[in-house]
């Protein structure tokens, strides 16, 4: 059903195109029509003034150059049929494919794929943890990926896996076997960028030990697509998704298209995740620094009340007490206004 929305989604894009293109032909056929008519009028014009002059003017007017005029004439409306014509298969071909939407129907946005990532943009940007965001996406790519039998998103920061979200065990010990070797379809998207696509994962040379874990599991194929996100200096990898297949020759190129689309989504849900985290610490750190000035404020407060100090030399008591105490000028402050004494 999926892979049929897809396709209906392509079918319409291209017929919007070609409406424009045809668009564009059309106002372009109008535009040498114009330019046509105009030229036929100066020569029109020019004709009536050579007429209306002595005949010894003109005579001035050559067989020549009378025959040439003719001849524009007659390529004008040559060139004037060859355009209708156009603008006449033009209209033959939109007839002939609004008969053809007719008889399959092709929607926009068919249902399947409306429902899908609708539900995934409310889980992904609507929530506020990523562990739970995540599965969800695995859980509807396993249900609407015709080739995915389980799936799994490792995490990543500077190129090492912070941790693994999976759609269940089996794909978590897969995930697990490759990178604590970094070998694997998945490390090897990290590293190279490109998509890697594994037809019989449980024969693959190039990975013993997760040939042998696969071969036990019983998975047979693998697919993995890198998590990118723009940043100033360039693209930088996030993480890693993997689909895994039961058999062999599991992915289609449908479903390599769905691993990249779902990728996409997986990627901006964990670039909003770092977001919000970094939005969190930032706060906490102001509430922090506003109460650590608050408290400080008070102490100074204090001894320029009782030592009739000025707030700069009360303060310099504070910095000789912490720095006497080797103790946070905050934590001197708090004692200070707490008991009213300096430590």
């Amino acid at each position: 059903d999926w892979a049929a929305d897809r396709r209906d989604f392509v079918a319409v894009e291209r017929e919007r195109l070609a409406v424009e293109r045809e668009r564009v032909a059309d106002e372009r056929d109008a535009n040498a029509d114009l330019r046509d008519r105009v030229a036929d009028a100066r020569e029109r014009e020019a004709l009536d003034r050579e007429a209306s002059l002595e005949s010894s003017q003109v005579s001035g007017l050559s067989g020549s150059d009378v025959l040439g005029a003719t001849d524009r004439d007659d390529a004008r409306r040559h060139n004037r049929r060859r355009r209708e014509d156009a603008a006449a298969a033009r209209r033959d071909a939109a007839e002939r494919r609004s008969f053809a939407a007719d008889d399959w129907g092709p929607l926009e946005f068919g249902p399947r794929l409306t429902a899908m990532f609708a539900d995934v943009a409310l889980q992904l940007f609507g929530g506020e943890d990523l562990d739970e965001a995540l599965p969800h996406l695995l859980a509807l790519s396993v249900a609407a990926v015709p080739g995915c039998d389980r799936a799994a998103i490792t995490v990543v920061e500077g190129g090492r896996p912070l941790h693994t979200v999976a759609s269940d065990d089996v794909a978590r010990e897969l995930e697990l076997e490759q990178w604590s070797g970094a070998t694997g379809p998945a490390p090897a998207v990290l590293a190279d960028g490109e998509d890697v696509s594994v037809r019989a994962l449980d024969d693959a040379a190039r990975w013993p030990r997760l040939a042998a874990a696969a071969t036990r599991l019983g998975v047979g194929a693998a697919a993995s697509h890198c998590l990118m996100l723009r940043a100033s200096d360039g693209w930088i990898p996030v993480g890693t998704l993997t689909f895994y297949g039961a058999g062999t020759d599991a992915f289609d190129e449908d479903d390599l298209g769905a691993l990249s689309l779902v990728g996409s989504y997986a990627a901006v849900a964990i670039a909003l995740a770092d977001q919000r985290a970094d939005l969190d610490r930032r706060e906490a750190a102001l509430h922090r620094a506003l109460s650590t000035r608050d408290v400080i404020g008070q102490a100074k407060g204090i001894l320029m009340e009782r030592r009739h100090l000025s707030a700069g030399d009360a303060f310099d008591v504070l910095r000789r007490t912490s720095q006497r105490l080797n103790r946070r000028l905050a934590d001197v402050a708090e004692q200070l206004s707490r008991t009213g004494e300096l430590p």
